[in-house]
């Protein structure tokens, strides 16, 4: 609105330094035209920009690049699980498993299928959500799984803290630096996805995070983040009204209280 020239210079120069390999839609984290970390948040941030870009100027090379990117991190998947691969360009242990950041992912390729009208991103989206859904659910501890094996779906707990989710997928983690553990994305994106394909899987979803959400207690020491509750009444609030869900509501306004 305010510079519409420079904005989408600057998206299109995030592309072309972001994605190493334009054949293939291979993309780094880094923006140094190389091989390096191809997490699953990156890759939906350069497909949801593109797919926005691509509503603006109506240029094709946007949605090819957007659903070349798309596709390089949904085919880097469990050929068994569904899972998608974390980061599949290394060999650390984010090579090896799926976390929810996954639904990260799958946000951006549902707002990009709203922006382009491109069907593909909404189904990549859906069955990456659907794998994770699938395998993730602890029954007995009542809580999503924060890291599965992508070869064998099975949960992988962590030896040590570290930058990566520890045992369980955790709403309130205290930890200051990224642990690719998003709850609450993935709780959005289940919302979504039952509200535009009604499958039960999905509702299922939503009802257990509900569940996990009112059930919990933010810690005193160390403080939650003003994130972390402002996620948690986003969905409360959402998942309330279109479920017609009056608990949900008010859980929500405690939080925010």
């Amino acid at each position: 609105r305010h510079n519409p020239a420079a904005t989408e210079r600057y998206l299109r120069v995030m592309a072309a330094r972001h994605v190493y390999d334009p054949a293939t839609g291979g993309f780094n984290r880094h923006d140094n035209n190389e091989r390096e970390h191809a997490f699953m948040e990156a890759g939906g941030v350069l497909v949801e920009s593109l797919a926005w870009l691509h509503q603006k100027t109506e240029d094709p090379a946007l949605l090819d690049m957007a659903l070349k990117i798309a596709r390089y991190s949904f085919d880097h998947r469990g050929e068994t699980t569904g899972l998608l691969i974390n980061d599949p360009d290394t060999s650390r242990w984010d090579s090896k498993v799926c976390t929810t950041e996954v639904a990260v992912w799958a946000n951006s390729c549902l707002r990009a299928a709203q922006y382009t009208g491109n069907e593909e991103f909404a189904e990549m989206a859906r069955q990456a959500v659907a794998a994770y859904l699938q395998h993730g659910y602890d029954a007995e501890a009542g809580k999503y799984f924060g890291q599965l094996s992508v070869q064998d779906g099975k949960p992988v707990a962590p030896k040590e803290i570290g930058y990566w989710p520890r045992q369980h997928s955790d709403i309130w983690n205290p930890d200051q630096w990224p642990t690719h553990d998003y709850p609450m994305a993935l709780a959005e994106a289940c919302l979504t996805l039952h509200k535009k394909t009604c499958d039960p899987l999905f509702l299922k979803g939503v009802r257990r995070w509900a569940e996990i959400v009112c059930r919990s207690t933010p810690s005193e020491r160390p403080a939650p983040y003003a994130e972390q509750y402002g996620r948690c009444i986003q969905f409360l609030t959402r998942a309330g009204r279109e479920l017609n869900e009056e608990t949900y509501l008010a859980v929500a306004r405690r939080l925010a209280d």
